[in-house]
């Protein structure tokens, strides 16, 4: 695909006229950054939209002059950088890249020229601006809900046992086309995993052993001491996890971990329908597998 036939099945540029197009085009800058580089910085000038040709990006916040907050991770054809369209302020967050990407971006004075001569196009591109700004607003308010409200729990004083119950319940309300879930914490006594939480699932066992399938996979999604919680929708795969335990369409499963050990996991199903769920989904549960790990830790 060229660059005029790419930039017109960006959503935001379906609705100019040709002559614009032709406009936004021509003033498209195509580039590369190689993974794990800068793009911008939260305060740096904003000047320029970008959009993402191949790769993904991961758009960061400051919350501390030492650590940031990843807000999301953009995909094909995703624009960041927008907010330069309506203010002349600083950026107020940091964008870099998580694989190998290409891009374009377009200076902020070309397409306002654009905006004011093409009327249509300029009224849709908005539309469709303000459309994923709320959607990621959306997205981080169900983040950081779902943080609040398991710190909530962390503080009323429950035993493990209550608190793992509570949270499973939290999580089946609180995360995307999810209708049952398990909790499995690390007991010493048995050498394996007992089951402290669950919604919707019956007779799933109360002990999982170390050798189990289900154990030894989660527990190969801990990388080097770094909690990778991932989603799943082949068949053949969540069978060989899942045999013994429930029948299952979609699997997000979230590691809990010390270092590089396994302390418990929670598993998140879908038994009726294969979900394609969105890299906020993932964020979200990656953020809540770091949370619980804390918390199963203190007990």
């Amino acid at each position: 695909m060229d660059n005029k036939e790419f930039l017109k099945t960006v959503d935001i540029f379906k609705n100019f006229s040709e002559t614009s197009m032709q406009k936004i085009i021509s003033a498209a800058e195509l580039g590369n950054y190689p993974a794990g580089k800068v793009i911008f910085f939260e305060g740096d000038p904003s000047s320029h939209l970008y959009i993402i040709v191949t790769g993904q990006v991961e758009i960061t916040k400051k919350i501390s002059t030492e650590s940031e907050k990843m807000l999301s991770v953009l995909g094909i054809r995703s624009i960041f950088g927008e907010m330069s369209l309506f203010s002349n302020e600083p950026r107020t967050a940091g964008a870099r890249t998580k694989t190998f990407m290409n891009y374009y971006k377009i200076h902020r004075d070309v397409l306002l020229g654009i905006f004011a001569t093409d009327h249509k196009g300029a009224s849709e591109t908005f539309r469709l601006l303000l459309l994923t700004t709320l959607q990621r607003l959306e997205e981080t308010d169900r983040e950081l809900a779902t943080v609040y409200e398991i710190n909530q729990l962390m503080v009323k004083g429950l035993t493990l046992k209550e608190f793992c119950r509570a949270v499973i319940k939290l999580l089946n309300y609180s995360v995307p086309k999810v209708d049952s879930g398990l909790i499995y914490v690390f007991d010493e006594g048995v050498q394996g995993y007992n089951l402290l939480g669950n919604v919707g699932i019956d007779n799933a066992p109360l002990i999982l052993p170390a050798i189990s399938p289900i154990v030894r996979s989660v527990g190969n999604k801990i990388i080097g001491g770094r909690i990778e919680s991932t989603i799943i929708d082949d068949p053949g795969v969540i069978y060989q996890m899942m045999k013994n335990i429930s029948p299952a369409e979609t699997l997000m499963v979230l590691p809990l971990a010390k270092k590089n050990n396994l302390i418990g996991f929670v598993l998140l199903l879908n038994k009726k329908e294969r979900i394609s769920h969105s890299e906020s989904t993932v964020d979200l549960i990656n953020s809540i597998a770091v949370q619980l790990s804390s918390a199963i830790e203190r007990q």
